[in-house]
């Protein structure tokens, strides 16, 4: 559920060594905790843009 929502985030990046990274990532940790640590991914995710 909340991998698919990052995959879809994701999936338009251009930077595919970003998004592999954060597809590993997700799956490295378990579902509850991405819930818990979903703000701390978004926050990494503007940063790397931004």
């Amino acid at each position: 559920m909340a991998l698919d929502f990052f995959i879809s985030r994701t999936s338009c990046f251009k930077d595919l060594s970003y998004y592999t990274a954060l597809v590993l990532f997700s799956q490295a940790i378990s579902e509850e905790k991405l819930k818990k640590h979903i703000f701390l991914l978004l926050i990494l995710e503007k940063v790397l843009l931004f």
